[in-house]
């Protein structure tokens, strides 16, 4: 999107930004970290895109790390704090339902950042506890079930004392857009599946309460 000395702006979340906002913006900040600003053509392509951004000689990294479902498996992501995180997620998701298969992958950020890990399934174990050490932020965890669903366990999972929010239960195909900085990474946000295709119509409704009933989630 932009160009060149030593790392310009390199770009931002664009979406439904007329271009001339865009260039105000740019202009303004280049003015006050930069000297010279080489703007190329603007793309927009009204979605989100991400690159890297740099202020000053700070350096801001964007990236999204991919998580392809295995077959009938859902997964929590979330975001904690302290090393006994692991251990009472382990005690929740255990207690809450009878027969579940679960792994636990949880990242330590501060002493030896460690990706601790547990779980009762030694696959989901290894799942979890390799996709904790490539998303690498902060204090999140990223749970995988088996034979239990997210709405079995949230509630468990958050009276967690050391857990401080949910980022996506899914069972969706999800991409976790990630930011880094010198001192460390962060999540930023998730994207959960696709996007809306349309709004829905009267049979959608009928469909998505037959539906419910169907698979026993509401009486009637």
């Amino acid at each position: 999107m932009l160009r060149r000395e030593r790392l310009l702006l390199l770009s931002f979340f664009l979406q439904n930004i007329r271009v001339e906002e865009v260039k105000e913006f740019v202009v303004e900040y280049a003015t006050i970290f930069y000297k010279k600003l080489y703007l190329e053509k603007v793309n927009l392509s009204f979605k989100i895109k991400i690159y890297k951004i740099a202020l000053r000689d700070n350096i801001v990294e964007f990236e999204t790390i991919k998580i392809e479902m295995p077959k009938d498996c859902n997964l929590i992501l979330g975001m904690a704090h302290f090393i006994k995180t692991i251990e009472d997620l382990y005690e929740a998701l255990v207690n809450a339902v009878p027969n579940i298969k679960f792994g636990i992958g949880f990242c330590e950020s501060s002493g030896p950042c460690l990706v601790r890990h547990e779980g009762n399934d030694e696959e989901l174990r290894r799942l979890a506890t390799e996709k904790a050490f490539e998303i690498a932020c902060g204090h999140s965890f990223i749970i995988f079930l088996k034979n239990a669903y997210p709405i079995n366990v949230l509630d468990k999972i958050k009276m967690v004392p050391e857990v401080c929010t949910i980022y996506a239960a899914t069972a969706n195909p999800l991409e976790v857009v990630i930011v880094e900085t010198e001192q460390g990474r962060g999540i930023v946000g998730v994207i959960d599946g696709l996007k809306s295709k349309g709004i829905e119509a009267e049979e959608d409704i009928k469909a998505r309460k037959e539906f419910l009933r169907k698979i026993r989630y509401k009486l009637g």
